[in-house]
């Protein structure tokens, strides 16, 4: 599934190969919790193994968002360790809170996540809606959420995601995309939009995904966030949660053959 390139992808490949992924991604599921169990049970049963993957998941989370232009030379290695150990600590709170099935993934839930992610580095308004306009990093010429709409609409969106357990692949991304819109935080939004993103896979019995900086994701949330188009994101979210499964199965059957 690596070699999916949604940069030179049409809407007509679009519309006839998601089927395919989604199905596929429907098989491999059954097949990986056939072999292994449910993949939120195996995360936390094995300490090494979600170590392993949310470090790599947090580690290219963080560089995505990483700008050196806006930090002083003096402090960015400083900064930098600051983010990764925040980064660290609201992956962790993501994971235990998910675990905890009596837990709703709420608003309250995205101020925790912001607060552990943020906290050593803007402590004022880690935690906290912004009250002032922000742009949208990148080439991207969307219109974010007017200021005096953040409260209603993010609350409106996380009263819907508090209103379920589970979620379809084609929902995840619909929230993926409008959290991104919406941009609730003065900072860190990209990031805790990620970390929801897989609270949201894993409660749904999906493997966990890494983003890195690639081409298909930009498109995806291009579409997404201009076209009000969210299916792009959804054959790349299929795509990156199959890739997720295969990987987990490797390293899970490379431990029972030890």
């Amino acid at each position: 599934m690596e070699n999916l390139d949604l940069s030179q992808t049409s809407r007509e490949e679009l519309l006839k190969i998601l089927p395919e992924y989604k199905a596929r991604l429907e098989e491999v599921k059954a097949d990986f919790e056939h072999s292994f169990g449910n993949v939120l049970d195996i995360l936390k049963e094995n300490e090494d193994l979600r170590r392993k993957v949310f470090l790599e998941i947090a580690f290219h989370s963080s560089q995505m968002e990483w700008n050196d232009s806006t930090v002083p030379k003096d402090a960015r290695e400083r900064v930098r360790f600051l983010e990764a150990v925040g980064h660290n600590a609201a992956t962790e709170h993501m994971f235990n809170y998910v675990a905890d099935l009596n837990n709703k993934l709420d608003i309250r839930f995205l101020s925790a996540l912001h607060e552990k992610l943020m906290g050593a580095i803007m402590p004022r308004t880690a935690g906290t809606l912004r009250d002032v306009y922000v742009r949208l990093s990148g080439n991207y010429n969307v219109s974010l959420t007017r200021t005096d709409k953040v409260y209603d609409l993010i609350s409106e969106l996380m009263k819907d995601v508090a209103s379920e357990y589970s979620y379809p692949i084609e929902y995840i991304s619909q929230v993926h995309a409008s959290f991104i819109k919406i941009h609730p935080f003065l900072d860190g939004n990209g990031r805790v939009g990620r970390l929801l993103l897989n609270a949201m896979l894993l409660r749904s019995g999906y493997a966990p995904v890494l983003i890195k900086k690639e081409k298909s994701y930009y498109k995806a949330m291009e579409v997404a966030l201009t076209q009000d188009e969210s299916r792009y994101l959804t054959l790349f979210l299929v795509a990156k949660v199959i890739d997720s499964f295969e990987l987990l199965k490797q390293k899970l059957s490379q431990e029972q053959s030890q």
